[in-house]
């Protein structure tokens, strides 16, 4: 793959020549978790472009935004509409990176602690279009809800992180 379809960001080019990509990467929230899923996870996601990446894990968050406090808010709409442009090249990184900034706003509106996290993965999934790194944090902030969902059930969290390996194995590039 090259290095711009793997990263549009340099710094993740550098380290992906370099070959410096660290598996399993730092956790951003705390969450109870399946590291070895995980790990796997993290491996197959590196075989994704980065628009096929993006595309991957909207698709896992998708099934959280039920959970959002605010899902009808135009921000919604506004991101997805961003997202696309973005992707196909008809808006600058600029203009994306500020239009999606206003859904990170929502999540401080959030009045639960589950609307919080599913805002959180969502923002990060748009935003993965801009870093990759968004996506292995998008796809945490999901287990986050499985964990507040489901408390000190490390079964739902197998469950989850293998709908999500499966989400890869299954994408259609």
């Amino acid at each position: 793959m090259k290095l711009i379809d793997y990263s549009i960001n340099k710094f993740e080019q550098e380290n992906k020549e370099k070959g410096n990509i660290v598996i399993p990467s730092s956790y951003t929230v705390l969450i109870m978790d399946d590291e070895l899923l995980r790990i796997e996870q993290e491996r197959k996601m590196e075989t994704l472009t980065q628009k096929e990446l993006a595309n991957w894990i909207l698709k896992v968050v998708e099934k959280y935004l039920e959970y959002f406090d605010n899902r009808e808010d135009v921000k919604v709409k506004k991101a997805y509409d961003l997202f696309n442009q973005y992707k196909e090249g008809n808006i600058s990184n600029i203009e994306f990176r500020k239009g999606v900034l206003d859904i990170s706003k929502l999540s401080k509106e959030a009045t639960t602690e589950i609307g919080k996290y599913a805002t959180r993965a969502f923002y990060q999934a748009i935003s993965t279009l801009n870093m990759r790194v968004n996506a292995i944090a998008a796809s945490d902030n999901c287990i986050k809800i499985i964990n507040l969902l489901y408390p000190n059930d490390k079964d739902k969290v197998r469950l989850e992180r293998l709908r999500q390996i499966n989400l890869i194995d299954n994408y259609k590039r």
